[in-house]
This record gives C-alpha cells, sequence and structure tokens, in this order.
C-alpha cells in the first residue's frame, strides 16, 4: 500500500505543478459553485477551500492526497484480490507487454 500511496502523492504534487489550482480559480472564476457534486470532489473541494482562504495551499494538497488515499483503500477492498474476473498488474516493473497481452487475450474471446 505504501508504494500506491507514494503513486498518488507523486500524481497529486504533479497536478498541482501542472496549474490544477489554476484551473479551480478559473472553474469558480466562471460560476461554479463548489456546491455542485463535481466541484465538490476530492482535490476541487480542497483546492476551492484554498482560494477562498479557508486553508493554506499545504494543507489542501495534504487533505487531497490524504483523501485520494482513502479512495484507494476503499477501492481496494471493493475489489477483491481474489476475484478470477479481474486481471491485476503489477505496475512497479514493466507491465506493458502485460496489458497489451491481457488486451488481446480479452479481445479474441469475441473473435476481433
Amino acid at each position: 500500500r505504501s508504494h500506491l500511496y507514494h503513486i498518488i502523492d507523486s500524481r497529486v504534487d504533479e497536478m498541482i505543478k501542472r496549474g490544477f489550482v489554476e484551473e479551480v480559480k478559473g472553474l469558480l472564476a466562471k460560476g461554479y459553485s463548489l456546491s455542485l457534486p463535481s466541484m465538490s470532489s476530492i482535490g476541487y473541494r480542497q483546492m476551492g477551500m484554498f482560494l477562498g482562504g479557508e486553508l493554506d495551499l499545504a494543507s489542501a494538497i495534504e487533505q487531497t492526497k490524504h483523501g485520494t488515499h482513502r479512495i484507494a483503500r476503499h477501492q481496494y477492498a471493493w475489489f477483491r484480490l481474489s476475484d478470477e474476473r479481474i486481471c491485476w498488474l503489477d505496475i512497479r516493473g514493466t507491465w506493458e507487454n502485460e496489458a497489451n497481452a491481457m488486451v488481446e487475450k480479452f479481445l479474441g474471446q469475441f473473435g476481433s
């Protein structure tokens, strides 16, 4: 799980570097309310709170990471590792060839 959290944290940091705060600021300027379901999702809510002066940026980022960790834990519990219908990939190494083979096998079941 720690590897997954590291990936999540890196992804959130990259979103911030690529202008996520500015994206939220632009949406708010266009009249999108933080009460909308889409604007109350993880990340948007926290950045809106930062822009509204309710949080500092570091806290908004940390809360975004923590909220995403929580969703990952829920998904991990929901998608049981023992479910044979799910093909799991270990993304810590080279996984592209394995993913392509899985897709080809899946599509082959439909005569593609």
